[in-house]
């Protein structure tokens, strides 16, 4: 079905620069800061504006954002990028790094059908999504969470691919008042359209990340701003009857 490839064809944009990985990260706070506004003395990073960054360099600073973002809320965004397949949404979830747990809900349009999502993710081993009302377990359910993915998969994707000099530390920008370290990366491998695909990052104080942005090719748009880092959150499994579709075969 064409809108089913389409939907994928998303998924693979997204994780376009990704190879096989665990998240590496911090435990969670009890505190949350809700995006107090920091100096930019705070958040300035020892770069100068437009430098690029070794490779090491750039791990360093998705390192330290994966522990300094221990917990957070998040809205994600994606947009319409111009090209002929219209593919927008929206979402809104909350993530612990370590272990890895995300509850988030959205929806994504394409050619006027619309996929509600709502999903947990427990680790890498239990993955959680609502099928037409009815929850199920991995197989078909983890292939529904790629469709508006959490930003640590964006993050995770972007260390594994980094290549030296491929990272350029822009400037200082506000995003929604609170001063951030903005970052490009940029990958050494070429998406499906022959392009490579820059991911920005802005980082604030704490390297606490503040937003993720990036182009997918001509589809879309996808932004995700982060808030109330730190506090306390708690993603369980979900109530009720659940499908396993671990061993069902998606081929």
């Amino acid at each position: 079905m064409r809108t089913t490839q389409n939907r994928r064809r998303l998924a693979a944009a997204v994780l376009v620069l990704a190879t096989t990985g665990a998240l590496a990260a911090c435990g969670a706070g009890d505190e949350g800061d809700k995006n107090t506004k920091a100096s930019a003395s705070e958040a300035t990073p020892d770069f100068e504006k437009g430098a690029k960054l070794t490779a090491d360099e750039a791990h360093k600073v998705l390192d330290d954002v994966m522990k300094g973002t221990s917990t957070a809320r998040y809205a994600v965004s994606i947009e319409p990028a111009g090209g002929s397949e219209a593919i927008e949404g929206s979402g809104s979830g909350e993530i612990q790094m370590d272990p890895l747990s995300v509850r988030a809900t959205g929806t994504v349009t394409q050619d006027g059908e619309t996929m509600d999502l709502d999903y947990v993710v427990l680790g890498e081993d239990e993955i959680y999504s609502k099928i037409e009302g009815e929850w199920a377990k991995n197989g078909l359910a983890a292939l529904t969470v790629l469709a508006l993915p959490p930003a640590s998969t964006v993050i995770e994707a972007t260390r594994a691919a980094i290549e030296p000099s491929s990272t350029v530390y822009v400037g200082q920008e506000s995003i929604d008042g609170v001063d951030a370290a903005h970052y490009t990366f940029t990958s050494g491998e070429e998406s499906e359209a022959g392009t490579e695909e820059p991911v920005d990052l802005y980082v604030g104080s704490g390297d606490r990340l503040m937003r993720v942005f990036m182009k997918l090719e001509d589809i879309a748009t996808i932004t995700y701003d982060l808030s109330h880092h730190g506090e306390k959150v708690t993603i369980e499994k979900p109530d009720g009857e659940i499908t396993d579709m671990t061993d069902m075969n998606l081929g």
